[in-house]
């Protein structure tokens, strides 16, 4: 059982390493196409997308998850 487990988590993890390499490559192709300069500019320092857009999503989803949302009632006269 706990074999099966361990088994499991490392699916996972592959599963969002192939999810995270799918959207570095979906956005470096992004980058390439709408900001040419900035994109050699960045290759030549060898400035890749792992390196500064991680730090970004994981703001986002520290912002974000603190968000609560509330019902709100509308009444009218």
């Amino acid at each position: 059982m706990k074999v099966e487990g361990v088994k499991q988590r490392e699916l996972d993890c592959n599963c969002i390493a192939l999810q995270m390499k799918a959207y570095f490559e979906t956005y470096q192709l992004f980058f390439r196409e709408n900001l040419p300069q900035l994109y050699a500019h960045f290759s030549a320092l060898q400035v890749t997308p792992d390196i500064y857009i991680i730090d970004w999503s994981a703001l986002v989803a520290v912002l974000t998850s603190s968000l609560v949302l509330v019902p709100v009632a509308v009444v009218s006269a």
